[in-house]
């Protein structure tokens, strides 16, 4: 079954899926798959991780100009876990985009249904 959802429906189950994954990482101290690969897409992250002493996501970003020129500049973001703002704002509203987050969102959901955006 499939099920239609607009942007900013998406958004939002997106918002409430970010909530659970950040219990899970208060919880077991490590970041959940979902949001690590949420984390990589929309910021182009080469890497995302969860300190959990400082309590706040570590996102690894390739700072380079040009690729392929030695050692890759990774640029490490810090980000709190506590307030959720920044993570809203690098949701993205292009097809591509929308479409991995129906995927992520089917992935964590446990019906069978297939998410379409509108």
């Amino acid at each position: 079954m499939a099920l239609f959802l607009k942007p900013q429906e998406i958004h939002n189950s997106l918002n409430s899926a970010v909530l659970d994954y950040i219990k899970v990482c208060k919880q077991s101290g490590e970041i959940p798959q979902q949001l690590a690969e949420l984390i990589r897409h929309n910021f182009s992250a080469k890497y995302a991780w969860y300190n959990a002493l400082d309590k706040k996501i570590e996102v690894g970003i390739n700072e380079s100009k040009s690729p392929g020129c030695g050692y890759p500049n990774i640029q490490v973001y810090s980000y709190s876990i506590e307030e959720l703002g920044w993570m809203e704002r690098s949701y993205k509203n292009e097809a591509f985009d929308l479409s991995f987050y129906g995927m992520l969102l089917n992935n964590k959901s446990s019906t069978d249904s297939e998410i379409v955006v509108l």
